[in-house]
């Protein structure tokens, strides 16, 4: 009877080819985002401060939330991280797994705004990066999440992310918009014709032709 680490690896292997086989053209993102963009020092910070104004201050800065834009976009995506940095504090999970998950998130917001994804095309995009870091099989992936943790956050995702997807879509991605504009047809000035009386040769009266158009019984006999 196979164990369910030996299950999950095998299911976890199996659902990464077939992600992997639909994305790599488009994504050659073979990332391990542990400590990539938020440290374990950072975390700490965050973690002993118990507010939640200094655990948004230290996400904004190691996302860079804010160097570029001060808009309601920016407050979106700040509120976006704490979401999920107070999620991973009530699974309690460890540095290392809040860390990734983290990133992960902000990973797939980018790509997701960037590649103008479907929401079926961000979906495999983030299930490829959370099955990378599911299985210890490096150079491929390491064992970041265990098969609860990957359940837990799958769910977390579907619940927020993804089920207003099309917000974040219409909030991030830039529209296009097509302008209209009327304008009056050209008209072509067409000088005015000659009167007929003009252009028609006078012709000579002749008295025996009116003659006969005056009487024509006597021009039939």
């Amino acid at each position: 009877m196979s164990s369910p680490t030996g299950a999950l690896e095998t299911h976890a292997t199996s659902l990464y080819s077939k992600i992997t086989s639909k994305t790599s053209k488009k994504h050659d993102h073979n990332l391990f985002l542990t400590f990539r963009d938020v440290s374990k020092t950072d975390l700490e910070e965050a973690f002993k401060s118990q507010s939640k104004e200094v655990a948004r201050a230290v996400l904004d800065r190691c996302f860079k939330v804010r160097e570029q834009d001060q808009s309601f976009r920016a407050d979106i995506v700040s509120d976006f991280l704490l979401n999920a940095l107070l999620f991973c504090i009530s699974k309690q999970m460890t540095f290392e797994k809040t860390s990734t998950f983290l990133s992960l998130l902000h990973e797939t917001l980018h790509e997701s705004v960037v590649a103008r994804l479907s929401p079926g095309s961000s979906f495999d995009f983030f299930k490829k990066l959370l099955l990378q870091h599911c299985i210890q099989r490096p150079p491929f992936s390491v064992g970041v999440f265990s098969h609860q943790d990957l359940q837990e956050v799958q769910n977390y995702a579907m619940n927020t992310f993804f089920r207003h997807y099309k917000l974040y879509q219409y909030v991030y991605v830039t529209h296009q918009v097509l302008i209209v504009k009327q304008r009056r047809p050209l008209l072509l000035s067409v000088p005015a014709p000659a009167p007929l009386s003009e252009d028609l040769p006078e012709i000579e009266e002749d008295e025996e032709v009116l003659h006969l158009l005056s009487d024509p019984q006597h021009a039939l006999n």
